[in-house]
């Protein structure tokens, strides 16, 4: 730059000795690779010099050696608006701006520069090319941490993902890609309110993404916005134009809310399947001829890795490979790991469709002659939703692409099994079947380290507790009403909150909102982790007193929400011998935990209003040789029950979809 000659900006010395100190310790700390712990100087270095823009500079050149352009141009200018005169700061603004595309910012900085002083201590903190104007217009480029985002996405980087997404919309606030790529990171990683944020922001810039609409239903879901999600996922499907993704991830959000019927639902998916049929106009299989080959089963993910379900159909491919059929793997995505080794071992044919087109993919599954397609997708990122609507085998099975898998297009048969089948049923639309197989659809392998020989903690305590694992959209406050009417009946009786310190404080504001008012504020505790300052239990969420970690050793009866049940919390408790009771509702969300009981040979455990639910916890809970003797004998079989046997699951499911398979080609 010119003008080097130019005056320096005084700064008292006595001050800038102690500022000094604190900034090289926030420099050498960087350049061992702890840029929190930098960042954290750099603050120590801001609270004591509230009125030195010294601290903030630093930290624009510290997140640009991370990388992080937009957040490095923030920094400096709020360091060039507390000491507009600095040179070193517009130039760095000059330089940095510049580099990233923002041609007319960087300009505007560099003829700036020329009427600035220089700074009498900071050139030993900046690298030479941060200068450099000259050399930014040469290397200028588009931001790339949007695209560095989509690519660790899709590798299941989420965390990485996240901070890249951030870093591009700090650069370029109106990027609608990369706000929607930002809140579906989000929510895979429980960021809710921060999906909702960026989705606000996308739709404001772009009115008519029918996605960002579909995805803030399901973020404002999971934060308890039902009312509001409703109207939102409803309009993502008018807007959708019979885009799949759009419809499948609204859906989903739609599926969640209790208070929309049954009925609605199945319209709703007959109206959309009637639009995506009209623009894509599916072919039927046609008949083939030739002599009866082995039956062939297909199974398609959007990322085997990545998908919920392969908790649940993971074990589906330990089944011995056989002779007696064909099984072929569709994975969508550029990562392996153990999980997908593992199903690619299990399959006798494997292809790659990363980046294919659903017209081109359904051909191909034409072509190798699939008789039936399961879908094992999930719905964050793109689940290939639309390739079973185009019909590309005579039978599509669906299993998790929805919590309503039958409302997804293009599906002929849905999964089912005995807790699951009556409201599996009920939601079937025409021309669809059901196929139920034995035992349960939610198995858990045998757990470790769970002990099988406790107690009833009535004996010791001399009083009943309760458990429960709470989150969002899970519990109600219709659930939280019953729970307090069970604890009022029961003196001296108490309720232990888990899974609180895994929520976002507005989520447990919300749950603690839902107690408030049911008269048992006093007997309500919380679970929590220990906190990131300590070893011992975090003390900052609770009613009045905060208890340890889940131990089912402390639990005499566990109370699964309603209306949407849980799942492994249920496993854990059954194998540990804790009594659970669950309410079967009319979705196969509300149906979950009706299976699980069933496989555990509980099936007197599943009721099916408020009314028993309430019922049958007291009969439990105000009987303690009753709970002890429940105890021990659910502890003494617990795991030679198909609950803990994923491998009769797999055998079950294998042998379900092989006599599909048949009779198909029959």
């Amino acid at each position: 730059m010119a003008d080097q000659d130019k005056d320096v900006v005084s700064v008292n010395d006595d001050d800038w000795r102690e500022l000094e100190a604190l900034l090289r310790k926030a420099m050498e700390i960087a350049n061992e690779a702890n840029f929190a712990g930098a960042v954290d100087v750099c603050r120590d270095a801001i609270s004591k010099f509230p009125s030195n823009a010294e601290p903030y500079f630093i930290l624009a050149v510290l997140t640009m050696n991370f990388g992080d352009e937009g957040q490095a141009i923030k920094m400096a200018e709020v360091a060039h608006n507390m000491d507009p005169d600095t040179r070193e700061y517009v130039q760095v603004l000059a330089t940095v701006s510049t580099r990233v595309g923002r041609l007319a910012d960087g300009v505007y900085y560099a003829k700036i520069a020329h009427a600035c002083e220089k700074h009498p201590y900071l050139s030993s903190f900046i690298p030479s090319k941060y200068l450099d104007f000259e050399a930014a217009i040469q290397a200028t480029r588009p931001s790339m941490h949007g695209i560095e985002g989509e690519r660790l996405f899709n590798e299941a980087g989420y965390e990485a993902a996240f901070r890249e997404f951030n870093a591009e919309i700090r650069l370029n606030p109106e990027n609608v890609t990369a706000l929607v790529w930002l809140a579906r990171t989000a929510i895979i990683l429980g960021h809710f309110n921060q999906a909702v944020g960026a989705l606000q922001a996308a739709i404001r810039v772009q009115p008519t993404n029918a996605m960002a609409y579909a995805l803030l239903a399901r973020a404002l879901i999971r934060v308890g916005r039902s009312l509001e999600a409703e109207s939102v996922a409803f309009n993502a499907i008018k807007m959708s134009g019979g885009d799949c993704e759009v419809y499948l991830a609204a859906m989903e959000a739609l599926q969640l809310i209790p208070n929309i019927s049954p009925s609605k639902l199945r319209e709703t998916a007959v109206a959309f399947n009637k639009t995506f049929e009209e623009i894509n106009e599916p072919d039927d299989i046609e008949e083939r001829a030739g002599p009866i080959e082995l039956p062939h089963i297909g199974f398609v993910s959007n990322a085997f890795f990545r998908s919920n379900a392969m908790e649940l159909a993971g074990g589906w491919f330990a089944v011995p490979i056989s002779k007696n059929y064909r099984v072929s793997g569709y994975h969508q995505s550029v990562r392996y790991d153990e999980t997908t080794t593992n199903v690619q071992s299990g399959c006798d044919e494997w292809r790659d469709i990363y980046g294919i087109d659903p017209f081109t993919l359904s051909m191909t599954l034409r072509a190798e002659e699939i008789d039936v397609l399961v879908d094992v997708s999930q719905i964050d990122g793109e689940t290939r939703g639309a390739i079973m609507g185009l019909n590309p085998s005579p039978v599509r099975v669906g299993f998790c692409a929805l919590p309503e898998p039958g409302l997804a297009p293009g599906i002929t048969h849905v999964l089912s099994d005995p807790g699951l089948a009556k409201a599996d049923r009920a939601m079937l639309l025409d021309g669809q079947s059901l196929v139920e197989i034995r035992g349960t659809l939610f198995p858990h392998l045998p757990i470790k380290g769970l002990a099988q020989d406790t107690q009833a903690p009535v004996a010791s305590n001399k009083r009943v507790t309760l458990g429960a694992y709470v989150s969002l959209p899970a519990a109600s406050p219709e659930w939280a009403i019953a729970v307090g009417s069970i604890i009022r009946e029961l003196p001296e009786a108490q309720l232990i909150l888990f899974g609180m310190d895994e929520l976002p404080e507005y989520a447990r504001s919300m749950i603690r909102e839902y107690f408030m008012h049911t008269g048992i504020v006093e007997r309500v505790l919380f679970a929590e982790g220990p906190s990131d300052d300590d070893d011992g239990p975090t003390s900052r969420d609770h009613l009045n007193t905060v208890m340890p970690p889940l131990s089912w050793a402390e639990i005499d009866l566990f109370l699964d929400t309603f209306p949407l049940t849980g799942r492994k919390e249920l496993c854990e408790a059954l194998w540990s011998g804790v009594p659970v009771i669950s309410r079967q509702g009319t979705r196969r969300s509300e149906s979950v935990g009706a299976s699980i009981l069933a496989a555990a040979g509980r099936p007197n455990w599943i009721t099916s209003s408020t009314d028993e639910y309430m019922q049958i916890s007291l009969e439990l809970a105000k009987d303690p040789e009753r709970l002890q003797s429940e105890r021990a004998d659910l502890q003494k079989v617990i795991a030679s029950s198909s609950l803990f046997d994923p491998l009769k699951t797999a055998t079950e499911v294998r042998a379900a979809l092989v006599s599909l398979a048949k009779s198909s080609k029959a």
